[in-house]
């Protein structure tokens, strides 16, 4: 089967949107066929065009008006629709509904979306409707995480912060994770609670002992340089994967992150 007919609706500014506006063709295999900044632009550019696809990255709360949204969803109601929202825009599940809520996603868990509506393009899986519900969204997203490790695990977690420490330990524990009291030569997995950010300390972490996988864990993933993650890495060759992700995120769906 074809790839989809895709469009980008964004306007990217920060690092997280740039990166997601070159990886829909380098990683997730969704090259999009038209890009517009603002949806009246997407609208006129199309014409009588009808997208298989629409992504929108959303980095503000009212970027996109409540009458321009509607008119989008009145005229390509068939399209695949995904909203991938910023940091700043995580209450608006709460305090807008300008968009469905089955197409929201946060940037942190776009990934696994794309890897959804990629599969569904070329007939594999179940396409959520813009109509589920959170029932039915909670069950989607849970469906498409592999949720089992590819191998045992051993992890540390470094946080001031003893309450959500247990409860990421905890949480791992649960998909084959077996913590460390220290970090020492076995040690698979290291987990940096990064609020607020300081690359010294973590630099003093794992000048003895440097674990293939480092998370850093924040409540800002957008607000640690992509510079500091580079540097880390070219001192440490050691190191596998050096990655940021959302905090409340990691301790609640830790079948998402990265083990190995």
């Amino acid at each position: 089967m074809t790839d989809p007919r895709t469009l980008l609706i964004a306007r990217p500014c920060s690092d997280w949107s740039i990166q997601l506006s070159g990886d829909l063709t380098s990683t997730h295999r969704l090259p999009p066929n038209w890009t517009a900044i603002t949806i009246p632009a997407a609208l006129s550019q199309l014409g009588f065009e009808a997208p298989d696809l629409i992504v929108v990255i959303q980095e503000t709360p009212d970027q996109f008006s409540n009458h321009d949204v509607q008119q989008l969803l009145g005229i390509w109601p068939l399209a695949r629709l995904v909203v991938c929202y910023g940091p700043w825009c995580n209450g608006d599940g709460r305090t807008r509904d300008a968009w469905p809520q089955a197409t929201r996603v946060a940037h942190t868990s776009i990934d696994t979306r794309l890897a959804s509506e990629r599969s569904f393009s070329v007939g594999l899986g179940d396409g959520l409707p813009w109509t589920a519900g959170r029932d039915e969204i909670a069950a989607a997203e849970m469906a498409a995480i592999n949720k089992t490790p590819t191998r045992p695990f051993t992890f540390h977690v470094v946080s001031p912060d003893s309450d959500w420490s247990r409860t990421l330990a905890d949480q791992l524990v649960t998909v084959g994770g077996h913590p460390s009291p220290a970090i020492h030569a076995d040690t698979d997995l290291l987990l940096v609670d990064a609020d607020p950010w300081d690359p010294g300390r973590l630099e003093s972490l794992i000048q003895s002992t440097t674990p293939p996988v480092i998370l850093l864990l924040t409540h800002t993933p957008h607000s640690i340089p992509r510079s500091d993650l580079d540097e880390t890495l070219q001192a440490h060759p050691r190191i596998v994967r050096l990655e940021v992700h959302d905090k409340l995120e990691a301790a609640t769906r830790p079948e998402a992150l990265p083990t190995t």
